[in-house]
C-alpha cells in the first residue's frame, strides 16, 4: 500500500493506494476509473485503487479527478499512478511537461542554489536536505528532488547558477582562459611537455574540441550535469532500500 498527501484548500489529507490484491483482501469494491463518480473507488492504467475525488461533466466531455491523478474519461485517456507517484504530481492531465510549470516556482530555485552552495563546498551533496527544501510534504523528499535533478533544464538551471556564482568570485570566461595560457607558458619555459599537454587538454575542453564541456577555475574542474547523475546513481541503492521498507512496514 502507499500512502500520499494531497494539499486542498481546507487543508491537507492522506489517501491510501492500494494494489489489486490488497483491495481484494479489504474487499473494496473497484471500477475503471472513467466509471468512477466521487466517493467511488477506481483502478488506475496502470493497476492501483484509489479514491474517486470528483467527477465533472460539461457539455462535450467528462473529467475525471481520482486521488492519484485526473484526465478526460475517454478511450485514448490514461492515468498511471506509478508515473504521477514518481513526480508527486497528482492534479495534472498531463505530467510530462510538469516541469515547465515547475520551474516557475520559488521552491525550485531555492533548491537550485542550495545544491551549487552543496556544489562548491568540501562536502558531498546531501540530498535529503535538498528534497526537505523542495518538497517536505513528500513521503522521501529525497526521491522527489532526485527526480527533479535528472530533468534536463534544471541541469541548465544549475550551470546558469554555477556560472553565476564563479563570476561574483572573480572567476570568468576571460580569467579562465588567461589560467589556461599562462600555466601552458611556464611549462614551455621549463620545458615540461607534461604540463604543456595538460594545459592544452584544458585548453581543448574550454574551446569545446572535446565533447564533454567543463567548467574550468585554477584550481576547480567541474562537470555539473556528470556530477548531478553521478550523485543520483550512489544516492539510487540506498534510497530505494529505504523506500520498499517505509511501503512493506
Amino acid at each position: 500500500m502507499f500512502i500520499i498527501s494531497r494539499k486542498f484548500r481546507s487543508g491537507e489529507k492522506n489517501f491510501n493506494i492500494y494494489t489489486k490484491k490488497e483491495s481484494k483482501d479489504r474487499k473494496i469494491t473497484y471500477k475503471p476509473w472513467q466509471e468512477c463518480k466521487k466517493g467511488d473507488y477506481g483502478i488506475s492504467d496502470d493497476g492501483y485503487v484509489g479514491e474517486c475525488l470528483n467527477r465533472n461533466n460539461y457539455k462535450k466531455s467528462i473529467l475525471v479527478t481520482m486521488c492519484y491523478g485526473v484526465n478526460w474519461a475517454n478511450k485514448s485517456a490514461k492515468i498511471n499512478f506509478m508515473k504521477n507517484y514518481a513526480m508527486g504530481i497528482y492534479c495534472m492531465t498531463n505530467p510530462k511537461h510538469w516541469i515547465d510549470a515547475e520551474i516557475r516556482n520559488k521552491r525550485v530555485k531555492n533548491t537550485i542554489s542550495a545544491y551549487v552552495t552543496q556544489l562548491m563546498s568540501a562536502n558531498q551533496v546531501d540530498w535529503n536536505v535538498l528534497g526537505n527544501i523542495y518538497r517536505p510534504d513528500q513521503k522521501i523528499p529525497a526521491v522527489t528532488v532526485r527526480k527533479l535533478f535528472k530533468e534536463e533544464k534544471i541541469q541548465k538551471m544549475v550551470k546558469e547558477e554555477l556560472k553565476e556564482v564563479l563570476v561574483e568570485k572573480g572567476i570568468s570566461e576571460a580569467f579562465v582562459l588567461d589560467t589556461i595560457l599562462n600555466a601552458i607558458e611556464i611549462a614551455k619555459i621549463k620545458q615540461d611537455p607534461s604540463n604543456m599537454l595538460k594545459g592544452s587538454s584544458e585548453l581543448s575542453d574550454y574551446l569545446q574540441m572535446k565533447p564533454e564541456k567543463k567548467v574550468q577555475t585554477e584550481k576547480l574542474q567541474i562537470d555539473v550535469s556528470k556530477q548531478i547523475n553521478d550523485t543520483i546513481e550512489e544516492e539510487t541503492k540506498r534510497i530505494t532500500a529505504e523506500r520498499e521498507i517505509e511501503f512493506n512496514e
